[in-house]
């Protein structure tokens, strides 16, 4: 004799548990078959602004979490961070000679960085409100 027990929402919960248990397991099985790791790096809010360096090697991401970050295009490897803005990064453009990096934030500035050791050269201030753009 079967038995049949009906509880309201069981089959909607079953139905979402396993597909949170197919999400979780589906990262899992591609690292496993996979001879690469994946170290998630990288921002803790939105990114906002991206660039590549004129020579193509680098690409340079800015963030809600107020960070530039610089990775080597080929690999993806996260090389260096920039820390200084106090607000969003709201663009990133590299200098047509690759070496220097300007950077727009909602705190009313620009900031002027040295791409090789990530130091900030200059902050240029003086705007009413965020700055949007850079060139």
């Amino acid at each position: 004799m079967t038995r049949q027990v009906r509880s309201q929402g069981s089959a909607a919960t079953i139905a979402i548990a396993v597909l949170a248990l197919g999400l979780l397991l589906a990262p899992a099985q591609a690292v496993e078959e996979s001879s690469e790791v994946f170290v998630p790096l990288g921002h803790a809010g939105g990114v906002r602004a991206v660039a590549f360096s004129p020579d193509g090697k680098w690409a340079l991401s800015g963030s809600e979490d107020q960070t530039l970050r610089l990775w080597e295009a080929a690999t993806g490897r996260e090389v260096r961070t920039f820390v200084g803005h106090t607000e969003a990064i709201t663009f990133a453009v590299f200098s047509p000679d690759g070496r220097q990096i300007l950077s727009s934030s909602y705190d009313r500035t620009l900031k002027l960085w040295d791409a090789a050791t990530g130091r900030e050269i200059r902050t240029f201030r003086g705007h009413g409100e965020g700055v949007w753009d850079a060139a």
